[in-house]
């Protein structure tokens, strides 16, 4: 199923939007006047991979400025991304590495990069290490071509050696057992189970299906020291506007309940290309240094508004710990 289930819930998560730029390339001249004008505006592939390297080396080191040139101004989250970017470099020391690109497509007036990025903490507060598999859609500006949108297929947990995390269910199966969850009268099973680095996550789905192919869909989160470190403001902050970042289609969040130490809300994904349209129902909440997410997530049309509080309620009674 194409869904958010492999969004990273981590105030990182912007890292993996990494935006590019490039100039375009002068064709011979025994193409025709027309297609020597077309050819002139569609970047090689080179040019594209090398632009890659640099804004990647432009963020490794800090230069918002640098950073901010290669993202097409017309995106809607243009300003947000540059705040995040801000906080990002002063806060971490990060390596990033991109082992695979490839050009999927490319016209005059849209081109689609196909990559693999990973990215290692090497100083600053938590952070979840991870590897991303993606692809960046790019559009001309002023004659030089930006990202527009950036799209994520698949994220593997590392840990601090960039080795991935291996997953065991039976470790999530006897953590689980010192939470209080609340469902429905349904059979729901335990699917799978992670605990990179500072986050936990649990996802369960109903009998008869998998994480891997779903309809619904209730998930766990953990994060160690995210509170203290970063905030729960801050951190769901983050975490909408990558959602958002991460689809093409139309996106809408709603609040229903708002404090210092929870939240409870709700988004809509509709007419997406990438992903399918489903409604999500979350509480945030934070426990001492860490925070909390619990996540209800269906496929399809959004929930009825009794289903939709019905699954609330059923947020709101879980405990972490008995």
């Amino acid at each position: 199923m194409k869904t958010y289930r492999a969004v990273l819930v981590s105030i990182m998560m912007l890292i993996s939007l990494v935006l590019f730029g490039c100039t375009h390339e002068e064709t011979g001249s025994k193409k025709s006047k027309e297609e020597s004008k077309t050819q002139a505006n569609i970047p090689s592939d080179k040019e594209l991979i090398a632009v890659i390297n640099d804004n990647l080396k432009a963020f490794d080191e800090g230069n918002v400025d640098k950073y901010m040139e290669t993202i097409h101004t017309q995106s809607p989250l243009y300003e947000q991304s540059k705040k995040l970017v801000e906080e990002i470099s002063k806060a971490y020391k990060l390596k990033t590495e991109i082992p695979n690109v490839e050009v999927m497509e490319k016209s005059e007036k849209e081109a689609k990069v196909k990559f693999i990025q990973k990215t290692i903490k090497i100083e600053g507060p938590a952070f979840q290490n991870n590897e991303i598999t993606g692809y960046h859609v790019l559009r001309p500006e002023k004659g030089k071509w930006k990202i527009y949108n950036t799209i994520m297929t698949k994220t593997v947990f590392l840990d601090e050696n960039g080795n991935p995390v291996e997953t065991n269910v039976q470790d999530g199966k006897d953590q689980i057992e010192k939470m209080d969850l609340k469902f429905d009268d349904r059979k729901w099973k335990l699917d799978y189970f992670n605990s990179a680095n500072v986050e936990y996550i649990w996802e369960f789905v109903l009998e008869g299906e998998s994480v891997e192919n779903w309809t619904e869909l209730y998930t766990i989160h953990r994060l160690e020291k995210m509170n203290s470190t970063v905030g729960l403001k801050t951190w769901l902050e983050a975490y909408k506007q990558s959602l958002t970042k991460a689809t093409n289609g139309q996106i809408t969040f709603h609040t229903f309940e708002s404090a210092d130490q929870e939240e409870i809300y709700e988004f809509i994904v509709k007419d997406a290309k990438v992903q399918d349209d489903q409604h999500e129902v979350a509480r945030l909440f934070a426990q001492g240094d860490d925070l909390y997410l619990v996540r209800y997530t269906k496929l399809g049309e959004a929930m009825p508004d009794k289903t939709r509080d019905e699954w609330i309620q059923r947020l709101k009674q879980f405990k972490a710990q008995k």
